[in-house]
């Protein structure tokens, strides 16, 4: 069922004072006051700080109710372009994610399965960067007004299917939100192993040794972060790992992994050892199949 747009309304009073918008691509976007902005063709839906909508480009000409089709949820908004069919839809987030800084890492992990998981039931396109995209209220697209509400990332996951969401093989076919996922992940693993050495060197040579390993890392893939989201991201991990890790800790960590892991063993040798009794006991009792 079509609606109007309350998501919208309640969305724009939000927006910040300035933010980005073109009507032509020849000389990019501009930094605009809102109002301006609003009138554009192209704006700004989200920062590289703050994932507020997910939006997808349907690069095909039959664009139109293709969620339904793909099995998806209703999107808040679907903007067509009234020549060659293609469009956007656009999804606003119940909690806007925060990308950068001291963001919590499980909804920046859930933004980037679902994100993944909708473009490829979707066949949308991977490389669609997420913040530049139509303004269903302007007059150039054919535009439809859709749920009536915003979506939490539960309710957008619950829908998709291990398939959907599965990783990438390689790093060059990252995209979207999965970048920042993939960059923290494999900077954070390399800090914890990393750390203690670079503890005489000080804070500030530490934090440019992940800064360079971070900028190695994100050039592999196909459309690498910006300079100041991989500079964010090696920030975060440098300032925890140099709080969190010191020779003490370090000591206190391995004793503990010694002991969970003699537990472990302990309980392996038991379960071992029920086994091969069960399967005397079966032999003896004539159960055995084999």
């Amino acid at each position: 069922m079509r609606v109007t747009q309350p998501i919208w309304a309640v969305w724009t009073q939000h927006l910040p004072q300035t933010l980005r918008a073109a009507d032509v691509f020849v000389d990019g976007p501009r930094l605009l006051p809102r109002e301006d902005a609003l009138k554009c063709a192209h704006l700004e839906f989200n920062t590289r700080g703050c994932l507020g909508w997910l939006v997808f480009d349907v690069d095909k000409p039959d664009s139109f109710e293709c969620w339904d089709r793909a099995g998806l949820p209703p999107p808040n908004f679907y903007a067509q372009n009234r020549i060659n069919g293609r469009g956007h839809l656009g999804y606003c987030l119940k909690r806007p994610v925060g990308l950068l800084g001291n963001s919590r890492r499980r909804p920046i992990e859930l933004a980037a399965d679902i994100q993944r998981g909708m473009t490829r039931r979707l066949g949308a396109d991977p490389t669609f960067n997420n913040r530049l995209a139509k303004n269903p209220t302007h007059a150039r697209w054919a535009s439809t007004w859709y749920a009536p509400h915003p979506y939490a990332l539960v309710d957008l996951l619950e829908v998709l299917d291990k398939r959907d969401v599965m990783r990438p093989a390689s790093r060059g076919e990252f995209h979207g939100v999965s970048r920042n996922c993939d960059l923290f992940d494999v900077l954070r693993q390399h800090a914890y192993k990393q750390v203690l050495t670079f503890k005489p060197r000080g804070n500030a040579t530490w934090f440019e040794h992940l800064l360079t390993f971070a900028e190695a890392i994100n050039q592999e893939f196909a459309f690498p972060l910006s300079i100041s989201e991989v500079r964010q991201i090696a920030r975060s991990v440098a300032n925890w790992t140099w709080r969190t890790f010191s020779d003490g800790r370090f000591s206190q960590i391995q004793a503990r992994r010694g002991s969970s892991g003699g537990q472990k063993s302990g309980q392996r040798r038991s379960r071992e050892a029920e086994g091969a009794a069960d399967a005397v006991l079966a032999i003896v009792s004539g159960l055995n199949r084999y």
